[in-house]
């Protein structure tokens, strides 16, 4: 059941991607960092992880069944994967995971 509420059902542009997060307050979940190691938590910083999904543009966007919205971002070697909430007025960053390769069915 988790796995169907996860499932990409639309892809964003990369305009309707940047739009979508504009001109709303970002904040990071209390739990956003939680599956990240030491090393990591390290590298992407609160300022890191703002300053990421404000001025680089994402690989890939979709929006979950869910309504969460998944940004990619490509690293050096490997991606930045948010999961977003966004409202009217915020961007919640509920999960931050650093993967090896974009999932297959994103």
């Amino acid at each position: 059941m988790f796995a169907q509420l996860i499932k990409p059902f639309r892809t964003l542009d990369i305009e309707e991607s940047r739009r979508l997060i504009s001109n709303r307050e970002i904040i990071l979940s209390e739990y956003a960092l939680i599956r990240l190691n030491e090393n990591q938590k390290r590298l992407f910083t609160e300022d890191e992880i703002l300053r990421i999904i404000k001025e680089e543009i994402s690989i890939k966007v979709h929006l979950q069944i869910n309504q969460k919205y998944v940004y990619y971002y490509a690293l050096e070697k490997d991606f930045l994967k948010l999961v977003l909430e966004v409202t009217e007025k915020k961007v919640v960053i509920v999960t931050l995971l650093y993967v090896k390769k974009i999932s297959e069915f994103s």
